[in-house]
């Protein structure tokens, strides 16, 4: 089994474990093999609510080098986000912090790559996949300074 089939059964995994806290039974209609574009392919009168949004911990941890101290309970995600994304998930959870003169992913103390690699890495998959959306969630793990908060601020997904 490679990390793909473990993300795959992961996210099918929450898709039907959670398909009990909708308000009404419905069927799990789970992302199946075209994982990239699922959400293209729902009912467009479905309301957003009673969507299960598959998403990863920690979605940018890949980032943070092996060989980091720390980095064995750091890592929460053996894929890159463009992976996540192509494999299903459509929440990203981001955590950041300054380092220098630029923001770069982390978890707590562990510093991983910069934040403008990983929404290009965004921009690209929302390139190829038009018709897809995302929620990204971006979690400051420290204090930033201004500069560093306006630099989130221009990164934009335009």
């Amino acid at each position: 089994m490679n990390a793909a089939d473990c993300l795959s059964s992961a996210l099918a995994l929450n898709c039907c474990q959670f398909a009990f806290l909708t308000q009404k039974k419905s069927s799990c209609q789970c992302i199946g093999s075209n994982k990239n574009d699922w959400i293209s392919k729902l009912d467009a009168n479905k309301k957003l609510r009673d969507v299960v949004i598959p998403g990863t911990h920690n979605s940018a941890s890949s980032t943070i080098s092996k060989w980091s101290l720390f980095s064995g309970v750091a890592v929460c995600q053996n894929l890159t986000v463009y992976q996540q994304l192509n494999e299903g998930a459509r929440y990203l959870d981001v955590r950041v912090c300054g380092h220098n003169n630029d923001v770069v992913t982390c978890h707590g103390i562990v510093k991983g790559g910069k934040l403008a690699d990983v929404v290009d890495e965004v921009k690209v998959f929302l390139r190829d996949n038009p018709k897809e959306f995302i929620i990204f969630e971006i979690k400051d793990e420290a204090p930033m300074t201004s500069s560093q908060k306006h630099q989130i601020c221009r990164l934009g997904f335009n």
